[in-house]
């Protein structure tokens, strides 16, 4: 009788751990599964994220962009004419170092406007390849050149 009773008992053991196991491969396979799909939806998110913008919207960022990159070229030319005033540079020195924050904050500038607008750097980046030729694309480009010319691109001026 007692050996009847072990049997059982190891029987019934056998039947739940083999239960357990099952159950713990079929846990285990539904979060690779699940953890699989999230990759694919979230990969699949990134390149629509990541798809060229609209010839429109990219003129609009461009526009926004020269509109207040007259205010950033103001505030650098100021900062860039104390520097050159304080460290007696050069007109040369002056207008590289005017340029290089030029392109550093006009970059952050550009950021930030693409992301009022929810559009990535990637996006932007292949509607300007997609529109380069563009004649209302390379109008932007040029009115931000100009803009830049024109609000003291050259670098060496007033300081304050």
């Amino acid at each position: 009788r007692e050996r009847f009773s072990r049997a059982a008992r190891q029987s019934m053991g056998l039947g739940q751990n083999l239960a357990l196991g099952v159950g713990v491969v079929t846990l285990g396979t539904v979060y690779v599964l699940l953890h699989e799909a999230r990759r694919k939806a979230k990969k699949r998110a990134a390149a629509e994220r990541d798809q060229p913008i609209a010839k429109e919207l990219l003129l609009q960022i461009l526009h926004k962009a020269a509109e207040h990159s007259k205010s950033v070229i103001q505030r650098i030319r100021v900062e860039v004419g104390k520097i050159k005033e304080s460290r007696n540079l050069s007109d040369e020195q002056a207008s590289m170092l005017f340029q290089q924050n030029f392109e550093h904050s006009l970059e952050q500038l550009i950021g930030a406007i693409r992301g009022q607008y929810g559009v990535s750097e990637k996006a932007m980046d292949a509607s300007f390849k997609l529109h380069q030729a563009d004649p209302q694309v390379q109008a932007a480009i040029q009115g931000m050149r100009l803009s830049a010319e024109a609000n003291g691109g050259g670098g060496g001026g007033g300081g304050g």
